[in-house]
């Protein structure tokens, strides 16, 4: 009988295993040999590749927008921060930029509302990075930081929710001499007093915090989702790399490698709004993300999933 118990554990545990076993390194997304190309609208004919994140800083600060299906919302967000880089610029000589819109497989116009807007500004400072199909945010957010020439890449949501003026709060903590080590800001709406949010989010928020540090194992954070998140560059050379999640939980998942690899970070409080049109639904998204902060947990613990210190000459990497 005993022997019986045994064998039926260890098949479980079998069953678990072969469950949750995959590639230990994570994949890239963009895998279609037009994903990683960007068009000059002024000659759609014509496509150029996008650099590495590996790829020495061309620029001062990237921003990487995920968008799927944004084209009603996009515009004022990216209006809105051209406004306030550009005014940025005037102010600072040396202050340099770009903008990358990642397409997550958009099935309305979002591509084209972005080069009506961006594409004035040439392809130096606005691109496109379309993935061949709807893949998560996370992926979004991940292929966009992968092909980024910023010293500082900043992710900024589609939606406009956070004031891109904010920006300067975020990059005020970073400082001259951190910006070649590894360091990461969010901005942050754990002080409700200035977010303007439901009280159905407020519970989300709360409940989702908990779970977060019960689970997700990442601590000291009191908000982990907000989409206003800045990093260095030596900083995303660790996380995104390793980035697994997808989805709505990828946010957990960055911050939790970067505690493993006693990443510095902090929370800079920044002032955000609730903008109609949210595609979000809440009760999915408590159940999908649960889901898959237990299974990153599990991976990590039982060593499916590892940290790779990845460099340049790694053609994972490279090559995507």
């Amino acid at each position: 009988m005993l022997w019986w118990f045994a064998l039926a554990v260890f098949s479980f545990l079998i069953i678990v295993y072969l469950y949750l076993k995959d590639s230990r390194r994570p994949s890239f997304v963009a895998s279609a040999a037009h994903a990683y190309t960007f068009i000059d609208p002024a000659d759609p004919s014509k496509t150029y590749p996008f650099p590495s994140l590996f790829s020495p800083a061309e620029k001062s600060l990237s921003v990487i927008v995920p968008a799927y299906n944004e084209e009603k919302r996009l515009p004022k967000m990216l209006e809105e921060t051209i406004k306030s880089l550009e005014a940025r610029t005037r102010r600072v000589a040396s202050f340099s930029w770009e903008i990358i819109v990642v397409d997550d497989g958009s099935r309305d116009d979002t591509v084209e509302v972005a080069y009506k807007i961006g594409g004035p500004l040439g392809t130096d400072r606005f691109r496109v990075l379309r993935l061949p199909q709807n893949s998560g945010k996370g992926a979004a957010v991940k292929n966009g930081m992968l092909s980024s020439r910023g010293e500082l890449l900043l992710m900024a949501d589609a939606d406009g929710a956070t004031y891109f003026e904010d920006y300067l709060k975020l990059e005020g903590k970073v400082g001259s001499a951190y910006k070649e080590k590894p360091l990461i800001i969010i901005g942050s709406r754990a002080q409700l007093e200035q977010a303007e949010r439901s009280f159905v989010r407020k519970l989300f928020m709360w409940g989702f915090h908990w779970y977060v540090n019960l689970i997700g194992g990442v601590t000291h954070i009191r908000d982990t989702q907000c989409g206003f998140k800045l990093f260095t560059r030596e900083a995303a050379r660790l996380v995104f790399p390793n980035q697994h999640l997808f989805r709505w939980a990828f946010d957990v998942e960055l911050l939790y490698v970067a505690q493993q690899y006693s990443i510095p970070i902090y929370e800079v409080p920044v002032k955000w709004s609730e903008i109609p049109g949210s595609k979000l639904n809440i009760l999915k998204a408590v159940l999908n993300m649960s889901r898959d902060l237990l299974i990153m947990r599990c991976k990590y613990c039982i060593g499916v999933w590892c940290l790779y210190n990845y460099r340049a000459t790694d053609k994972t990497v490279m090559n995507r």
